[in-house]
């Protein structure tokens, strides 16, 4: 069965690119839907799903968009628009693949479209501000999109340009005859093995390969993110989507920057997936033992605290009693509404490889501190256990996927989702 490839970009600014995609497309034996987003003026040439048609998906009309100074209004109306178009599209089984071509605002536009597909169908961004700096990470946020600097801006076919939109169209092709082995059927993610998300941070690649592969030996596949504020935000959003069997999240201190206003701030819903999805979790203090301060929000007390700095561009600073006690708090408070089994395993002699005795943040009355809140704010049904080990100890890898095993052959159910007076609370805590 022939492919077909989405094309989306606004005909009104970039029709000679378009088109040439277009062609591309077709001469590789593909079949090109283009999705017209023009929001400046009426296109020379219409789209195979015209402009027309997307705002009215977006509950708007296209004489309310040509032209409207309102830009976010119209953006949301467009993005809106070709997000119910393009769905309707892949339930119908029309798109195999989608590729936009833009510059900064299109860019912006094109992925978010693109986000809202399932993990696994081809994305492929053609832009000319990729290159800008701190923009790439906003188009591409948690998402699986492949992205291409133009170097030149797009404003006309070149013979750069045509190469680059040769490539992209060839990448995109080829992209879309790897089928998702993970894509859904009948509502369900279809898996060949039962998968474990493994969240970690500031742990050894050696420790974190022994966990990994305990879990394989036992027949798990594991899937390894990191906890620097974008990898943990995609976990919780694949844990929403059905990827996963269990959760062994060993890092989760973006809470902690969260409160102090750090650069690894946890998502809101950090935490809570997977026991509102009711799939087991088992959980470490992982990168609570520090805080990662933004220079606005850095406060003088912290020049008294121990600290160290990996590199010119980092520096991880103590954490203090005071706000572990109230990390401990929200994590409670997060765990005690899960469905499903949960444990908490507290090693008592370091949280990561720079934790503990003879370590450059060494806090043995944190740790203490910490256990002993977490334990009393926890429902009865929340296992809190203290092990006599460094995170980084063979001993306590063997412990976690211990509990996991017996987690995973217990089936389980405690507490109830979470309100939205709670969910209020803990906003005040952790920011967007």
């Amino acid at each position: 069965m022939t492919k077909t490839i989405v094309v989306i970009g606004t005909l009104d600014s970039k029709v000679e690119e378009i088109l040439f995609a277009r062609d591309q497309i077709e001469q590789r034996g593909y079949k090109p839907i283009v999705v017209d987003l023009s929001i400046g003026s009426k296109p020379a040439v219409q789209g195979d799903i015209t402009c027309e048609q997307v705002a009215k998906a977006g509950g708007g009309e296209i004489h309310d968009i040509w032209g409207n100074p309102d830009r976010p209004r119209i953006n949301k109306m467009v993005t809106d628009g070709a997000i119910s178009v393009v769905h309707t599209l892949y339930n119908a089984g029309k798109l195999d693949g989608i590729i936009g071509i833009g510059g900064a605002g299109g860019s912006l536009i094109e992925t978010d479209i693109m986000k809202s597909l399932p993990f696994g169908v081809p994305k492929f961004m053609v832009s000319s501000n990729a290159g800008a700096r701190g923009f790439a990470s906003r188009y591409f946020g948690t998402k699986d999109i492949t992205m291409m600097h133009t170097v030149a801006d797009i404003a006309g076919l070149n013979d750069m340009l045509e190469l680059l939109l040769c490539q992209a169209i060839a990448a995109i092709c080829a992209m879309s005859e790897v089928s998702a082995p993970l894509a859904p059927e009948n509502g369900k993610i279809v898996k060949k093995q039962k998968a474990i998300a493994l969240c970690e941070l500031m742990l050894s690649a050696e420790s974190v390969q022994h966990i990994k592969k305990l879990l394989e030996d036992q027949d798990y596949q594991v899937i390894v993110f990191m906890a620097t504020g974008v990898g943990d935000t995609a976990m919780e959003e694949l844990i929403d989507e059905g990827f996963f069997d269990a959760v062994i999240d060993l890092s989760p201190g973006g809470i902690l920057d969260s409160i102090i206003g750090g650069t690894r701030k946890a998502c809101s819903q950090r935490l809570e997936t997977a026991g509102r999805k009711g799939i087991p979790q088992i959980i470490a203090p992982g990168g609570l033992d520090f805080i990662t301060p933004s220079r606005s929000r850095y406060k003088p007390e912290y020049d008294a605290r121990k600290r160290f700095e990996p590199d010119k561009l980092r520096l991880q600073i103590r954490s203090s009693k005071d706000e572990l006690i109230q990390c401990a708090r929200i994590i409670a408070k997060k765990l005690n509404r899960s469905k499903s089994p949960v444990k908490f395993l507290i090693p008592l002699k370091g949280w990561s490889r720079i934790d503990g005795p003879g370590r450059p943040l060494d806090d043995p009355e944190a740790i203490i501190a910490f256990s002993r809140e977490l334990r009393e704010n926890c429902k009865p049904e929340i296992d809190v256990v203290e092990i006599d080990a460094w995170i980084e100890d063979h001993e306590f890898g063997v412990a976690l996927v211990e509990a996991l095993n017996e987690m995973m052959s217990n089936e389980m159910s405690l507490g109830e989702p979470i309100s939205e007076s709670d969910e209020k609370w803990l906003a005040g805590f952790l920011i967007d």
